[in-house]
């Protein structure tokens, strides 16, 4: 290897490799983040806000947020419970 370079096998370990599953999970929290974590957050943000701004949101029929404040659990991460939802098409007033 010439000076200053790192073997291979050095790298995958050091930026997140995860050899139990075969993959690589670049947004995990750690000293190295993935490059583009805070663009595809931004976007993430975008999209939900477009959702929020362009339809009204309310309960599906028969639901009333029980399901997902009795139904998740917290483990080490959160699993949600279930949560039925109605996106209606805003009508912009003329």
């Amino acid at each position: 290897m010439p000076h200053g370079r790192s073997h291979p096998r050095t790298l995958v370990r050091k930026f997140g490799h995860d050899q139990a599953e075969g993959c690589i999970r670049p947004l995990l929290p750690r000293l190295v983040l993935c490059v583009g974590k805070h663009l595809a957050l931004m976007e993430l943000r975008t999209v939900i806000a477009y959702l929020v701004m362009a339809h009204d949101v309310h309960f599906a029929l028969g639901e009333d947020g029980k399901g997902l404040v009795e139904g998740s659990k917290d483990y080490f991460t959160m699993s949600l419970g279930d949560l039925d939802l109605v996106f209606t098409k805003r009508v912009e007033a003329a």
